[in-house]
């Protein structure tokens, strides 16, 4: 028996595929949404390309009563945009906000940090691929 987790956050590359078999890929190896619903996280932030919209992942996870799963709806950029979204949830969660209220500040904050550089289509790449989903 593995004891609940209440945060688990991954970043690498995913993969959606239409015919199930959406994965995290690591090398040769992948994560499966098996794999992670076994932890039973609370909460679940995949740094993760367009798994925000996979329903394998989704409703593997919310099967174990995993409270809130946070992850991009499309590809995501790999580095600056990506490791200042984690900083600014995970630190917005720590202030006691909601992990709802906690990505809607990291996105006003991404999108002032980034509006002077950035064309608005950049800009709304980095600013807004992830959701959160409340799943229990």
């Amino acid at each position: 028996f593995i004891e609940p987790k209440d945060v688990i956050l991954i970043s690498a590359h995913g993969i959606i595929h239409s015919n199930r078999g959406d994965h995290i890929a690591l090398k040769q190896e992948s994560i499966l949404p098996d794999h992670l619903a076994r932890l039973a996280p609370r909460l679940i932030y995949l740094d993760s390309c367009q798994l925000g919209v996979s329903y394998e992942f989704i409703q593997r996870l919310k099967s174990v009563k995993t409270n809130y799963y946070v992850a991009p709806i499309l590809s995501n950029e790999a580095g600056n945009s990506s490791t200042k979204t984690i900083k600014l949830f995970f630190e917005s969660l720590q202030k006691g906000l909601s992990p709802s209220l906690a990505l809607f500040h990291t996105r006003t904050q991404l999108y002032e940090d980034f509006q002077v550089t950035d064309t608005y289509r950049k800009l709304m790449w980095r600013a807004f691929p992830f959701r959160v989903y409340q799943l229990n």
